[in-house]
């Protein structure tokens, strides 16, 4: 994806939550480890929110901060969209699984906060401030969860 605008950034990061969503739903359904089939499950579940309230943030955000450039960021940091010797997440352990998630939150947190320190207005400085949250407490929400579904085994 050709990114300029912090609008595009927010079209990447909502497709990517929800190309993630529908891979770890396909991948829930062939992987034979029954943990990790919960786990995929539930972490989808997160992706798929995400996805929808990224595209909420675009729709409801400030047209001047959506329309403000930021490819000089991506010209010399591109995201990174897989890890793990790109294995299917359906080979993945667990706690592999949980690493590729947090790996990848992690990528899109940097990205934000990056763009953050170089906000050139207000209204992209609040937007930014709010997709760093939003980014963070899920990733939080979403390793508590899995925690929890782990016990269960």
């Amino acid at each position: 994806m050709h990114t300029e605008t912090l609008r595009d950034a927010l079209d990447w990061t909502s497709k990517f939550h929800s190309d993630l969503h529908d891979c770890m739903v396909r991948c829930s359904e062939q992987t034979t480890n029954e943990r990790s089939s919960m786990l995929l499950d539930y972490l989808a579940k997160h992706e798929e929110k995400l996805a929808h309230l990224i595209t909420n943030f675009k729709q409801q955000g400030d047209t001047h901060a959506l329309n403000t450039w930021c490819r000089e960021h991506f010209e010399k940091k591109p995201v990174i969209q897989h890890s793990l010797n790109d294995r299917p997440l359906a080979e993945l352990t667990p706690d592999e699984l949980l690493e590729y998630v947090t790996f990848h939150h992690s990528q899109i947190i940097d990205l934000y906060k990056t763009l953050l320190a170089k906000a050139p207005i207000p209204a992209m400085t609040e937007l930014l401030k709010q997709l760093v949250a939003l980014e963070e407490h899920e990733i939080q929400s979403m390793m508590q969860g899995a925690n929890q579904v782990g016990e269960v085994y």
